[in-house]
């Protein structure tokens, strides 16, 4: 079954916070190589003759799970794309205003947790390299 790529669901130059170019050229390259590897696997799938190649089948099944996989999650999120940027909806600011406290503390705790778990780290791993850069330099 060919898989057509579905038109760009929002119009790129209206979003903020995110360059045309990126999203155009994310939605070509990343989206279209997608579609176009779940085509090619489909295709040799379509052709493939079974007897005896129980492996190469198995190895095809694993390929055309995965693009198709990809090429989901990419209709997803250009699919959501849109709306009011960072504007959390008023049923979902219910929900994490009952559980979290409110939607600013919500917030709040998914940037500590980005700092902690992402920027912290990083600089980290940045600090150890030019140590060991340093030491290796003047020894």
């Amino acid at each position: 079954m060919h898989q057509a790529i579905a038109p760009i669901a929002v119009r790129p130059w209206t979003l903020n916070g995110l360059s045309e170019r990126l999203l155009v050229s994310h939605y070509e390259h990343h989206y279209g190589s997608a579609v176009r590897a779940l085509n090619d696997v489909r295709e040799e799938l379509a052709n493939l003759d079974v007897d005896g190649l129980v492996h190469r089948l198995g190895i095809l099944k694993r390929e055309e799970l995965a693009a198709m996989g990809s090429v989901a999650l990419h209709e997803l999120y250009f699919g959501n794309l849109g709306g009011e940027g960072n504007k959390i909806p008023d049923p979902v600011g219910d929900v994490l205003g009952k559980h979290l406290g409110s939607v600013r503390a919500w917030r709040r705790g998914w940037k500590a947790r980005f700092i902690l778990r992402i920027v912290v780290p990083a600089a980290l791993l940045v600090s150890a390299t030019i140590v060991i850069g340093l030491r290796a330099w003047l020894d």
